[in-house]
């Protein structure tokens, strides 16, 4: 017998964003005498069909793990949560979540230049497990939370939390995460529950570094990557800060304008600081080009957003803005290939990494 759609009974999901720091808090929140998660990550939402076998498998080690606690403690209240980072990047999975009218979501947010790096430093693919590509638009963090999370739950359900946060205060960021799922902070609170990552890059044990295809955009050979990607972010990372802002979270534990390498990129684009509109006149013949008649105008309408443009990623961005964002995702792809792939190398068949990410998925 097919259960279609059935939603377990969960009080939270820890829904994104990847390589931002998941791994540190699902560890800490396991540790929490009230909180039962799994260790790794779920795909549970991300099947659009279950059996009541599918069910049970799937509840079983945390019926395992809620026993322990309840011996510890009779009596006491247990929530169940579990993370998947790329939750937030699915409609489908997150209107799944929405049904459940009791489901709590949490999203980290981290400076999305740095996320990229921490992608292909850990040879990530680029795919969700409905294996939709990823694309190195998708890391506008703002656009997926309010596009994608907030389109379907209730944002008094969505807690958004700064990575760097985590480690800035640990502490306080971890009770008002407690607070946010109704559950009482620990007298003490143990920092190596804090502070554990489970994903720190170590070059001397990657087999990248044997193969000698490691990919770091630290490196000077991607110094135009990494502006061009600063470009690409720059105003969906204002948003976001506005957003966090908004709620509550101090200039200090925001993070979003981390520096990403020691140095910062060197760039032979004339016009850094205009974010998408650093394309602009090279978009030669598109729908962008019509939009706009000047720099100005681009800028006005994506970067400052400002009148018709106001209501960003709405119908005037989409007619117009995305068209350059689409540009700069492609100068990123060619200037990827050109500084990775041997020459003679089909660039559909060009990977880095490990050799899991090919640059024609990074569309």
């Amino acid at each position: 017998e097919r259960v279609v759609g059935q939603v377990p009974q969960l009080d939270f999901v820890i829904a994104g964003a990847p390589n931002s720091g998941t791994c540190s808090l699902q560890h800490a929140l396991r540790q929490h005498p009230q909180i039962v998660m799994g260790e790794d990550e779920d795909a549970l939402f991300w099947h659009l069909q279950r059996s009541e076998r599918d069910l049970r498998l799937w509840e079983r080690p945390l019926k395992q793990g809620a026993a322990r606690k309840r011996a510890a403690a009779p009596g006491r209240r247990l929530i169940f949560g579990l993370k998947e980072p790329m939750m937030m990047y699915s409609s489908t999975v997150m209107e799944q979540v929405a049904r459940s009218p009791w489901i709590k979501v949490i999203v980290l947010m981290r400076d999305p230049v740095s996320l990229v790096r921490s992608f292909l430093r850990h040879s990530e693919q680029f795919f969700t497990p409905h294996a939709d590509t990823l694309h190195f638009m998708s890391f506008l963090n703002y656009r997926a939370l309010i596009k994608i999370v907030l389109a379907w739950v209730p944002k008094d359900r969505v807690l958004v939390v700064p990575t760097a946060a985590l480690s800035r205060d640990p502490a306080g960021t971890y009770r008002r995460i407690l607070r946010f799922l109704n559950v009482s902070a620990p007298a003490r609170l143990a920092r190596q529950a804090l502070v554990h990552s489970r994903h720190v890059w170590n070059p001397s044990q990657s087999i990248c570094t044997m193969l000698g295809k490691c990919m770091d955009l630290c490196d000077e050979r991607f110094s135009d990557v990494r502006a061009l990607l600063k470009e690409l972010y720059s105003a969906d990372t204002r948003l976001l800060d506005g957003y966090l802002a908004r709620h509550g979270w101090a200039p200090e534990l925001r993070g979003l304008e981390a520096k990403t390498c020691a140095t910062p990129p060197k760039s032979h684009f004339s016009n850094e600081g205009d974010g998408l509109c650093i394309s602009w006149g090279l978009v030669l013949g598109r729908k962008s080009s019509e939009c706009f008649a000047s720099r100005e105008a681009c800028l006005s309408c994506c970067v400052r957003h400002e009148g018709d443009c106001a209501d960003f990623y709405e119908d005037r961005w989409r007619e117009c803005c995305e068209d350059l964002a689409l540009h700069i995702n492609h100068m990123v792809r060619s200037a990827l290939r050109r500084e990775v792939c041997p020459r003679g190398m089909s660039p559909g068949g060009c990977c880095v990494g490990f050799g899991h990410v090919e640059l024609e998925h990074m569309q």
